[in-house]
Formats: structure tokens, C-alpha cells, sequence
């Protein structure tokens, strides 16, 4: 069984009846724990701190994992980091575009990882394209990897032809 990664957005998360209607979901379809993972955009770097802790903590209990997705662009900063539990830290493809050959790209990623792993994190470097990244990033300590590198969107079809 693979888990399932879901987008949040700031909008998503204040819906009223979110949380009730995801255990819906789970129940109806029978998902074990842990199998969905919630990842959350940088929107929620406006919402009140204490609002967004008692949503992490609740879907925490409930056995979902959250990710911070998008890391590093427009209104994601290292306070998010303060306000959130996040498991996983997805570190935007903007901050590896020059990780071969941009020495400042290259130490800012370093110190980045090293941060989000003494915070318990796990880290997932998005938008993946050549193998030199993959090695840059095997040396940086970079947990996983992904992007186009390792494969393009597939069709349904097409996907369980190559990975079931």
C-alpha cells in the first residue's frame, strides 16, 4: 500500500467540518492509519498560531502525518517551522535549480537540512531533473527525492503497467 499525499490549503483547514469529514472518508474507504498524508501550503503562515497548533495536534491524533509542502517560496519561513508540527518538510525544486553549480544555493540547502533533521524532520526534495542533483543532494543528506528525473505523471493505465 502506498500513502496518499492530499494538498491542504489555509481554506481547506478552516472548513468547518474538515476533520469530521476526513474520518468519514477514512472509515468509508477503509484507509488504515497513517496511509494519508496531509500536506499543508505556505498559506498558513496567516492564520493564528494557536489555531494552527490545535489543527496539527488534532489531525496528529487522529494518525496523520503533515507536510509542509512547498518550502522555501513566497510566505513560507522559518517560523512556520515553530507554529507546526510537521513530520515531513517538502523543500520546494526552487531552491535546487542551481544546487550543481551554485556554491550559496548549495551551502543555504546544507544548513537547511541539517536544521530540519535536528528538528526531527523528515525532508523531501521536490522537482528532481538531472543526476547531478542526486548526487549533490545524496551528499547534502537529503532523505528522498523526487521529480522528473525518476519518472513523469502517469495515467492510471500506465502507472500500475511500470510500479504494481
Amino acid at each position: 500500500v502506498v500513502p496518499i499525499s492530499v494538498n491542504f490549503s489555509k481554506n481547506t483547514l478552516m472548513y468547518p467540518k474538515i476533520m469530521s469529514y476526513i474520518e468519514e472518508l477514512c472509515d468509508t474507504y477503509g484507509l488504515p492509519e497513517g496511509m494519508i498524508r496531509i500536506e499543508i501550503t505556505e498559506t498558513i503562515s496567516n492564520m493564528d498560531h494557536m489555531e494552527v497548533r490545535s489543527i496539527a495536534k488534532i489531525l496528529h491524533n487522529m494518525g496523520f502525518s503533515i507536510s509542509m509542502d512547498d518550502f522555501g517560496t513566497q510566505y513560507s519561513n522559518m517560523a512556520v517551522l515553530t507554529q507546526f508540527d510537521f513530520d515531513t518538510v517538502k523543500i520546494d525544486r526552487s531552491m535546487i535549480l542551481n544546487i550543481v553549480n551554485d556554491v550559496k544555493n548549495r551551502t543555504i540547502l546544507k544548513h537547511t537540512v541539517a536544521m530540519l533533521k535536528e528538528l526531527g524532520m523528515e525532508i523531501v526534495i521536490e522537482g528532481v531533473e538531472t543526476e547531478e542533483q542526486v548526487k549533490v543532494l545524496a551528499e547534502l543528506g537529503c532523505d528522498i527525492v523526487q521529480g522528473f528525473y525518476f519518472g513523469k505523471p502517469e495515467a492510471e493505465e500506465k502507472f500500475y503497467e511500470l510500479y504494481m
